[in-house]
């Protein structure tokens, strides 16, 4: 990833507003002459990154502060050439030598990007603190960050609010839009409403896109605002309409679905969605794949679907990795893919899709997917499968439970215990759960103690609830202890005594 760096200055002499942007010159064959800085210019300006990234070195190695800067600046970013960070660090810390101004922003910057190890957070700050002020306000705006986060010394609030106000009275509109902020909840200075909602109209009034997200969501919501559609869908399509990708996202999911007080417009939700996609908002990826996968705004399209399902998986978002692996398991734009779906099944159960577990688990009990990988959640899966009433769930576990396998003992257990589906038995229950408590399964030794302190499938035993839960406490569980803790005040010292007892000589203690 190329550093944050921000446009050249103009090189003193030159005047011209384009040479702000661009560096310039001509290729240098083998036997050419040096470039000069003109050529060098003239060469970025005409497009040849390369050329110009080659010719500025000489110059720079001469000791050309500005040659210096800019060279690092193309290192960082990655312009006519691969990206170079330590390069680019190492020339802005020439130029920094030198008295360069511009440089030190634009080093700071780099240190905070970070190297491939970890950010040098201590460095940028003292880069920042040597041009922190109204003059500089995106230093001050980013020592005012390093101050309030901690990362370059002890966290200081305070000093955080009056750089981030020093920022924002400089026109730095991140700076009002997290002044505000800083006010609305009291972070180095008293709460203030008023100044709070002072510094975040100011800032969206000017455009500051977070800021006018953040209007749209009170006014939305109505927290913190009278609630009023109206004028959030104005502050949302100013977001949108200047390019921020959650707020394209946002409103072209509104446009295309008729919701947030909008009529239906699927063919403009479409292309408020296409933006936001192609800025990488997961939301909008899948949502852009919803919209091909029904033809709403698009033409019906199960490839473009399954590719934009896929890019919002990738990203890691549960809903998007479910479709995907739908898409996978049926054969929907794409041949038919066992391996591929239950690795987007597996996406969106990690990302805790409620739909995604039952149909690995579904897999399971069809022979479709062993999970021999992960045998540790295979039953997991199944028993969702069983919840969601998949036939042959609870035969796949029984047979597991019979061949030993303590979690299948203890997804039983739990089936038996709570799901309506599979009908609840609480004999059942306590018998399987009390086998995996027993194999040294840790959440069914704390289960079988509370089931011992309910009466649940057995009688009524505060000295075998101590026992299990004091045993689940030996094998690291914090609920454990503190369950066991509350069942010894209902108890006698006698009884207590008797339950520790029984703990200690459990047969299974050390497994």
């Amino acid at each position: 990833m190329s550093l944050p760096f921000p446009p050249f200055h103009v090189r003193s002499g030159l005047g011209a507003a384009v040479l702000a942007l661009s560096l310039a010159g001509a290729a240098i064959g083998q036997d050419a002459a040096p470039m000069t800085m003109e050529q060098v210019e003239q060469a970025y300006l005409s497009g040849d990154r390369a050329a110009a990234r080659e010719g500025i070195l000489p110059i720079a190695e001469a000791g050309d502060v500005t040659a210096q800067y800019r060279l690092g600046f193309m290192l960082g970013a990655g312009e006519g050439g691969p990206v170079d960070r330590a390069g680019a660090i190492e020339w802005l810390e020439k130029a920094v030598a030198q008295g360069h101004g511009p440089a030190v922003l634009l080093l700071a910057r780099a240190y905070l990007s970070g190297s491939p190890e970890a950010p040098d957070y201590l460095r940028a700050a003292e880069l920042l603190q040597m041009i922190a002020g109204p003059d500089q306000p995106e230093a001050a705006y980013l020592l005012a960050q390093l101050a309030r986060s901690g990362r370059a010394g002890a966290a200081d609030p305070e000093r955080g609010f009056e750089l981030m106000r020093i920022a924002a009275e400089a026109g730095h509109h991140g700076a009002q839009f997290q002044l505000a902020r800083l006010y609305a909840n009291g972070l180095g200075v008293a709460q203030d409403e008023a100044q709070a909602m002072r510094w975040l109209f100011q800032s969206a009034d000017a455009g500051w896109a977070p800021a006018q997200m953040a209007l749209y969501e009170g006014y939305n919501t109505g927290e913190g605002f009278p609630q009023d559609r109206d004028k959030a869908l104005e502050w949302l399509s100013k977001a949108a309409d200047a390019g921020y990708g959650e707020a394209e996202h946002v409103l072209g999911s509104n446009y295309l679905l008729g919701e947030g007080g909008l009529e239906e417009d699927a063919l403009r939700g479409v292309a408020y969605l296409v933006r936001a996609a192609e800025k990488g908002i997961a939301g909008a990826q899948s949502n852009l794949g919803f919209a091909y996968y029904t033809g709403k705004g698009v033409g019906q399209d199960d490839a473009k679907a399954l590719d934009w399902f896929r890019k919002a998986a990738d990203q890691g978002l549960a809903r998007a990795a479910a479709a995907a692996a739908q898409m996978f398991e049926a054969g929907r734009g794409t041949p038919a893919d066992v391996e591929r779906a239950v690795w987007y099944y597996r996406i969106a159960d990690q990302g805790g899709s409620p739909y995604a577990g039952a149909r690995l688990g579904r897999m399971i009990v069809a022979g479709d997917y062993t999970a021999d990988d992960q045998p540790e959640l295979g039953p997991s899966w199944v028993a969702q499968a069983a919840d969601a009433g998949v036939e042959g769930a609870v035969e796949w576990l029984q047979a597991r439970a019979t061949d030993g396998d303590s979690l299948s003992h203890y997804m039983l257990a739990a089936l038996f215990h709570e799901s309506d589906t599979v009908g609840r038995d609480a004999g059942s229950a306590a018998r399987h759960m009390r086998l995996a408590a027993e194999a040294g399964v840790v959440p069914a030794q704390l289960s079988l103690g509370q089931f011992y302190a309910e009466g649940f499938g057995v009688e009524q035993d505060l000295v075998q609830a101590h026992v299990w839960t004091n045993i689940a406490a030996s094998n690291g569980s914090d609920e454990g202890a503190d369950r066991r803790d509350d069942f010894a005040a209902l108890m006698t010292p006698d009884e207590i005594a008797r339950a520790q007892d029984l703990a200690r000589d459990w047969p299974g203690r050390d497994r």
